[in-house]
C-alpha cells in the first residue's frame, strides 16, 4: 500500500505574499522550499512512498489555504508537514528557535509525529528548542489527516538567519526530517541496485558535456514576470518607459554560483542573491538601478538599458551596471557567458 504525504511550502515567493521576509528582504518560501525539496528528495529513497506537493513549485502563486487542505483531503493523503520560517518583529532581534504546531486539542499521530520531528529541527538548524506548540491554524484545523506545521526559525533573529541562508543546513534539515518520517511509520528503504558486470574489449561511450548557459527572467512595471531568456536577449522592454522591478538569474549545465545584488529605489544596494533567486522587489512600485553580477570561475559580461541614455557599456564579473543617485530606472537587461 502506498504511504501517501501531503506537502507545501508555506506562503509564496516573489512578492506574492505580503510580508513573509526577512529584514533584508529574502522571501520566506525560499527558504521553506528549498527544505521542502531536500524532503522529498530523501523520500524517494523509501518504498512505497508518494509525495503530493500543494503549493505553487515555481513560487510565483500564493495557493489558498483551503486549496491547499481541500486537494490534500480530496486526495485523502496519510500525513500532511507544511514547512514554514518564523519571524517576530519584521526587524532584527536576538529572538530565536525551531517549533511544531499540532492543533489544539490533538494528540493521536499528529502529536507522534511531531514529536519525531521537533528533535530533528533542533539538532540539524542548530537552534533552540521552542518545543512543540498546540495553535489553531487552517493547515492543521482543516486537514482531515495527522498535520503538523514546521517553524524552523527566525527570519528577523541575528541568531537565526546564518542558519537560514546556508544551503547545506536546509538541506540537512529537509533530509533529517525525512528520516524521522521514515523511522516514526517504520518505512523501508529501496534495494541498492546490484552494479552489472561491465563488458570486456568495448569501448565507452565519449558524453560530452552541455556548456554552461546563463538564464534570466525580468519583473516589469504594469507586465509582471515576462518570461526566461537567456543568454544575451533583451529581458525588460525599450521605448515604454517601463522599470524593471526584479529580477532572477540562474546557470544552467554548471556548478558555479551566480552573486548578484541590485540597486533599489529608496533602499541601496540589496545583500547579495544566488542562482534563481529574486533581486529587487515586487508590488512596491521600486525601480532597479543598477546591478552587479558575479561567479567565480566563469567570465559573465551584461549591460542594462536606462532611462533616457539606453544602453550601458558592457560590465562584467561585479562591475555596477546602470546609475545610482540619479534616479534613474533600468528598463531592461542582456546577461552572456563569454
Amino acid at each position: 500500500m502506498t504511504f501517501k504525504i501531503g506537502t507545501c511550502a508555506g506562503h509564496g515567493g516573489f512578492g506574492v505574499t505580503p510580508g513573509k521576509r526577512t529584514p533584508d528582504g529574502e522571501y520566506e518560501w525560499n527558504f521553506n522550499d528549498r527544505v521542502l525539496c531536500a524532503f522529498i528528495s530523501k523520500m524517494k529513497e523509501y518504498e512505497g512512498v508518494e509525495v503530493k506537493r500543494y503549493d505553487d513549485p515555481t513560487g510565483k502563486t500564493d495557493v489558498p489555504l483551503k486549496t491547499r487542505t481541500d486537494k490534500a483531503n480530496a486526495d485523502k493523503v496519510d500525513i500532511y508537514i507544511s514547512f514554514h520560517h518564523n519571524a517576530n518583529s519584521g526587524k532584527w532581534g536576538n529572538w530565536g528557535g525551531v517549533e511544531t504546531h499540532v492543533q489544539t486539542g490533538i494528540k493521536g499521530q499528529a502529536l507522534e509525529m511531531a514529536q519525531a520531528v521537533q528533535p530533528i529541527l533542533v539538532k540539524t538548524y542548530g537552534l533552540r528548542d521552542r518545543k512543540i506548540k498546540f495553535s489553531d491554524l487552517h493547515i492543521t484545523r482543516e486537514t482531515k489527516m495527522p498535520a503538523i506545521l514546521i517553524e524552523g526559525g527566525f527570519m528577523d533573529s541575528t541568531t537565526d538567519i546564518s542558519k537560514l541562508r546556508s544551503d547545506a543546513v536546509l538541506k540537512d534539515v529537509g533530509k533529517g526530517i525525512a528520516d524521522a518520517i521514515a523511522k516514526w511509520k517504520g518505512l523501508k528503504k529501496k534495494a541498492t541496485p546490484k552494479p552489472t558486470t561491465p563488458i570486456k574489449n568495448t569501448k565507452p561511450t565519449e558524453v560530452k558535456a552541455k556548456s554552461p548557459s546563463i538564464v534570466y527572467e525580468a519583473h516589469v512595471q504594469g507586465i509582471g514576470w515576462q518570461g526566461k531568456v537567456s543568454n544575451g536577449k533583451t529581458a525588460g522592454t525599450t521605448g515604454q518607459s517601463k522599470r524593471l522591478e526584479a529580477l532572477t538569474v540562474k546557470l544552467e549545465n554548471s556548478d558555479a554560483k551566480i552573486e548578484m545584488e541590485a540597486h533599489v529605489q529608496g533602499l541601496g544596494w540589496t545583500t547579495f542573491r544566488t542562482n534563481g533567486e529574486v533581486v529587487g522587489t515586487i508590488g512596491e512600485s521600486l525601480r532597479l538601478e543598477a546591478v552587479k553580477i558575479k561567479a567565480k570561475g566563469l567570465d559573465i559580461q551584461y549591460r542594462v538599458h536606462v532611462e533616457k541614455d539606453g544602453w550601458t557599456p558592457w560590465k562584467k564579473n561585479g562591475e555596477a551596471a546602470g546609475t545610482t543617485g540619479l534616479s534613474k530606472r533600468v528598463e531592461a537587461i542582456q546577461i552572456k557567458l563569454v
